[in-house]
Formats: C-alpha cells, sequence, structure tokens
C-alpha cells in the first residue's frame, strides 16, 4: 500500500468509496494545515508532497513511527503522521479548527467499538511479524478490558497488514478497518500504539489541557506541520476524568516534526524525553474500555 497516490489499490480491501473518501480527506486535511500555518508564518500554502519529500531527507531515528513514517515518505499524507482519519473525521476537525461551534453529543461514542470484543486478522504470512502483534495485544488486553479475537465471524474486524509504515484509523469505524504495520514498524510499543488508535484514542498531547504539562516550541516545527500539534476540543475527545500521561504509549516523541533535532519539546513535571519504541505503561491507556 502506497498512501502517497491514493487510488483503489491503497484500499485493497476497501470499497470504492473509502477510497473516494480519502482523496477527499486529503483536500480537507491540506485545508487544515493551511488554515493552521497561518497562525504561524505567513504562507497559506501546504504542499503534501513537499512536506513528505523534506521530512523524508532527515536522517534523524528516534525509535518511534513518526521516524518510521518520515522515512518512508507517508508522514505528510497522514493527520499527525500516522492517523488515517474517515471523511466525517476529517470534516468535524475543519471545522473546530475554523472555530465553528460542535455539538456536544458526538464525543467519541460512536467510534467505541460494541461490545469491547474486538475480531483481528493478518494479511501478511509471517509468523514473527504476527507475534509480535500478538504480543501487542495482549499488553493491550492486560490493561482494558478489551478483548481480541483471531479470525472470528464478526463482521467489523481489524485486519493487519505491511503496508508503507504504521498507521491507523482513529475508533470503530466498521467493515474490514485496517492497521499498517510496515517495516520499521516491529516493535511492540509501535504496534500498541497503533492499536490503541484504532480503539478510539487521539495523541496525548492534543489533549485540551496539554498546555498544563508541556510547551510546543512552534520555533523548532517543521514547516507545513504546525497543525499536527493541535489540541482537540472538549467536544473531540473525553478524557474520562484521567490525569495527563506524559509517559503514555499514545505520547508524541519529544522531538516530532522538529527542524532542529537537538531541541526537545520541554515538559513541567517528566522527564525530558518520552520513551520511544517500548514506551511505558500509561495510566490512561484506554479510557473508553476502562478495568472497573
Amino acid at each position: 500500500i502506497t498512501l502517497t497516490l491514493i487510488t483503489k489499490a491503497d484500499f485493497d480491501v476497501q470499497s470504492d468509496d473509502a477510497a473516494n473518501d480519502y482523496a477527499e480527506v486529503r483536500v480537507l486535511l491540506n485545508e487544515y494545515y493551511k488554515l493552521i500555518g497561518r497562525k504561524y508564518s505567513s504562507s497559506n500554502d501546504y504542499n503534501a508532497k513537499e512536506v513528505n519529500v523534506a521530512l523524508q531527507n532527515s536522517s534523524f531515528d528516534d525509535g518511534t513511527e513518526a521516524s518510521t513514517n518520515r522515512k518512508g515518505g507517508v508522514a505528510g499524507e497522514l493527520f499527525e503522521n500516522d492517523i488515517l482519519l474517515t471523511l466525517p473525521q476529517a470534516q468535524r476537525l475543519l471545522k473546530e479548527a475554523s472555530g465553528r461551534n460542535l455539538r456536544q453529543a458526538q464525543v467519541g461514542k460512536r467510534y467505541i467499538w460494541p461490545q469491547h470484543n474486538v475480531s483481528y486478522a493478518f494479511g501478511t504470512l509471517d509468523s514473527d511479524w504476527q507475534n509480535l502483534i500478538r504480543e501487542a495485544l495482549n499488553y493491550v488486553e492486560n490493561e482494558t478490558c478489551i478483548r481480541f479475537q483471531e479470525n472470528s465471524d464478526l463482521s467489523d474486524y481489524l485486519q493487519f497488514i505491511r503496508g508503507s509504515g504504521c498507521w491507523s484509523n482513529i475508533g470503530h469505524v466498521g467493515g474490514r478497518q485496517q492497521i499498517s504495520i510496515g517495516y520499521g514498524c516491529e516493535a511492540v510499543g509501535i504496534i500498541a500504539h497503533e492499536i490503541l488508535h484504532a480503539l478510539g484514542l487521539w495523541h496525548e498531547q492534543s489533549r485540551p489541557d496539554r498546555d498544563q504539562y508541556i510547551t510546543i516550541n512552534y520555533n523548532n516545527v517543521f514547516p507545513g506541520t504546525h497543525g499536527n500539534f493541535e489540541k482537540r476540543s472538549p467536544s473531540t475527545i473525553d478524557n474520562m476524568g484521567q490525569p495527563y500521561d506524559l509517559g503514555s504509549v499514545m505520547h508524541y516523541g519529544s522531538t516530532a516534526f522538529a527542524i532542529d533535532y537537538s531541541k526537545q519539546e520541554h515538559d513541567h513535571n517528566f522527564r525530558p524525553q518520552i520513551p520511544t519504541n517500548n514506551r511505558s505503561k500509561s495510566h490512561n491507556v484506554l479510557q473508553g474500555y476502562k478495568n472497573d
């Protein structure tokens, strides 16, 4: 799967509608990045291909999905480096960035998997790769009340594929839902990160209360990528009363989208470097599926 040129082949197990929707998502994301970019520079232009090429030329590797996607040339095609948005999610994101009022009723519940049971299957016959994914699934099971079933007869399920880079949807979208665990993504922390996206988690630093815990150095953010550091509004994300977790498996690395990788995000209450491919356990690993 190559995300740079979106065709039906990029969604080989999805419908024509899915491919067409993602082409629309790309248009909306371009508008989103332009809109956010105006806050930080005089340029109103955004070109995903140019951003991809520029990011790809960076040799820095922090051991996260960000480095893998940057080197693979897909980071600029996805939201926040590794999120494959649906069309309704992209539309909502742009409305939120435009300052339009959003109804509170849609706070994430529609993207929760029903009954806390999730079926999954593999799209690649590689036993070592499959076992790493099973290890990450076990990690999520141990932290939540979610239970995974391999090759069940459920119509909605996760399909793990070896696509270009590491990426996932946010939450339950229905049907055969792909998670890409490509070359360079073979670490339990990275795989768990993508699984948790599929279960409905955004990145930790997109929480509305983020600024109480970390400071983003916007002067060191790569041109055109400032939109990857926007906070979600309370109408989009529900933290379920959980504390902010700087060690979360869902937190950006401290040099994500940086111009100068010797400079890191500054955080107030934690170690200077966010853990990488085997990130620490999170206090709020999965807020919507908490163990009681």
